[in-house]
């Protein structure tokens, strides 16, 4: 059920999407600042319900989900998710530039980040199940940190289902891909536990971020937090641990886990990071939840019309 397998499969979907934006609070106040706690739920369940259906379509086509989902069209599929995850690492370089820049005063922390991101690429699948091992659970013990420095527990506000579907399929362009090619050594059980996993990883991120930055107008509210606090060093450190395993598994899935695709993605990136990480995620991140959208309903029509084949048989 909850084996080590099952876990570093979650780990590594949970770290992929868990970037700048999330660990330092920004997408958590953009998308659910106004809404009650349901809201944050609900992207929790959401993400974990299209992880499970990446995950089955992996599972049953032998890791080529967007094959099986869109016979005659997966090449142009597998382009905009490539392309995806290549805008969400040009905005993890340029968070990794702000992040370094503010705590220290020190440039260069985009380039720092993208090299060690290149490395765990280059040890393929397994170097990033490795990293997001390691890193997710001391992400997880530092955003409780900041919550306990700011406990807040006022849950109030509209209810609001769209921006849980728009968060979700943003986030799934790269994840679903990723955990899709993880699919084809997961048996069937193990894809409903693995989605558990991820839904009670992210309810408790989500749900602890969301109570500590409601309302801030930071560009980093979870810098802000640690800065007022003394502690602006652990706040970065949270939020590069981040960066790095959102970028390991954006750059994997952008450069097909081709070295040298991944080195000339690195150097392309790192020129257009300079347009700053609010600029990429205000207006590049709404297309790419448009995209994700439609992918992620796609297959999981695909995923039922196959499911339902299958017990007709």
């Amino acid at each position: 059920m909850f084996s080590r397998g099952n876990i570093k499969v979650a780990l590594t979907f949970v770290g992929t999407l868990i970037g700048a934006g999330f660990a330092s609070g920004r997408e958590i106040e953009a998308f659910f600042g106004r809404a009650n706690l349901l809201s944050p739920m609900l992207a929790s369940l959401f993400c974990a319900g299209l992880a499970y259906v990446f995950l089955e379509l992996g599972r049953l086509s032998q890791g080529n989900a967007l094959l099986l989902a869109f016979p005659k069209t997966n090449k142009v599929w597998d382009y905009l998710a490539r392309f995806g995850s290549l805008v969400i690492f040009t905005a993890m370089l340029a968070g990794a530039e702000y992040v370094l820049n503010y705590a220290i005063g020190l440039r260069g922390g985009g380039i720092f980040a993208g090299l060690v991101a290149l490395m765990c690429v280059s040890g393929g699948l397994n170097g990033i199940k490795k990293l997001n091992l390691i890193a997710v659970p001391v992400i997880i013990l530092l955003v409780l940190v900041l919550f306990f420095l700011k406990p807040n527990f006022n849950a109030g506000g509209r209810t609001d289902l769209g921006s849980p579907v728009l968060y979700s399929s943003m986030n799934i362009l790269t994840g679903g891909y990723l955990i899709s090619r993880m699919g084809a050594g997961v048996k069937k059980k193990d894809s409903f536990f693995i989605s558990l996993i991820i839904f009670l990883i992210l309810a408790l991120l989500m749900g602890l971020i969301y109570f500590a930055v409601r309302h801030s107008t930071h560009e980093m509210p979870t810098l802000e937090i640690a800065e007022n606090h003394g502690l602006k060093y652990l706040g970065a450190v949270l939020i590069f641990l981040a960066i790095f395993t959102s970028m390991a598994g954006t750059l994997r899935v952008a450069s097909a886990g081709n070295n040298y695709h991944a080195v000339l993605m690195l150097a392309t990136s790192l020129g257009i990071s300079g347009v700053g990480f609010a600029n990429i995620v205000n207006y590049a991140y709404p297309v790419i939840g448009a995209v994700g959208a439609g992918m992620a309903v796609l297959c999981a029509i695909k995923l039922f019309s196959v499911k339902r084949k299958i017990r007709i048989k």
